[in-house]
């Protein structure tokens, strides 16, 4: 058995890219959101692909992930080492806003020498579509609940999967470095839709969606430590 298949998410509007990436990674399958689906239904599609795979985890980078140097070798490494059933190959600045604080922590702490250079943080949520990796045994459940959420609620799939990891109470585990990061090219939505109150996310956005340390590492280990939950502030009602 394979230890991985990748599939890539791939919209017509950057199909150069798109190409250049199945040959960078020695990508299996390639789907193209070419009746304007959206990029949730395309992850289900690529969900669906891999599903009838023999690989032990399922792979899906969007077209616009830039992969390090050496990405499958890298990428076997870490995923025989991850705590956790899915793996997210990227953690970025500026997007969700919510969380970002809890990154600038513990990557504080680490360069303070406060905390150890460990290989993975871990949440109970999947903050990026940009780049992840399912075992491949889950994806029926993940894939009917990210169907049911993406159909009735409109969910963008990074929440979709969030949603599932907490009604399994699952986590994320996140790359340290990331093994992609992203290419940050203009948006092909005006609008993203997103459930967060107060955290909109729209074209007009000022945020740089870089990854915060994108690199490899000569040994992957399970060693991790949980990302601090983020601090949301409400606003207060008008009397």
């Amino acid at each position: 058995m394979d230890r991985f298949a990748i599939a890539i998410v791939g919209h017509p509007a950057r199909a150069k890219p798109a190409l250049e990436l199945v040959e960078r990674v020695g990508a299996e399958a390639v789907t193209w959101d070419d009746t304007g689906i959206g990029c949730a239904e395309n992850h289900l599609r690529a969900m669906e692909w891999l599903e009838g795979s023999d690989a032990e985890w399922a792979v899906i980078l969007e077209d616009d992930a830039v992969p390090v140097l050496g990405f499958r070798r890298q990428l076997s490494a870490a995923l025989a080492a991850c705590p956790t059933p899915v793996c997210s190959l990227y953690l970025g600045t500026g997007r969700p806003p919510h969380w970002q604080p809890s990154v600038a922590q513990m990557e504080g702490a680490h360069r303070l020498g406060v905390s150890p250079d460990v290989p993975w943080f871990t949440a109970p949520e999947l903050l990026h579509g940009v780049g992840y990796a399912v075992r491949r045994e889950l994806l029926w459940s993940l894939r009917r609940v990210v169907r049911r959420r993406v159909t009735k609620n409109g969910e963008p799939v990074d929440e979709a999967v969030s949603a599932w990891l907490k009604a399994r109470g699952a986590e994320c585990s996140y790359s340290r470095p990331s093994l992609v990061d992203h290419a940050d090219t203009p948006t092909l939505l005006a609008e993203h839709p997103t459930r967060h109150k107060g955290d909109p996310d729209r074209v007009g956005r000022a945020e740089v969606r870089r990854a915060w340390r994108v690199g490899c590492r000569d040994v992957w280990s399970p060693d991790s430590l949980p990302l601090p939950p983020p601090v949301i502030k409400r606003k207060r009602r008008k009397k």
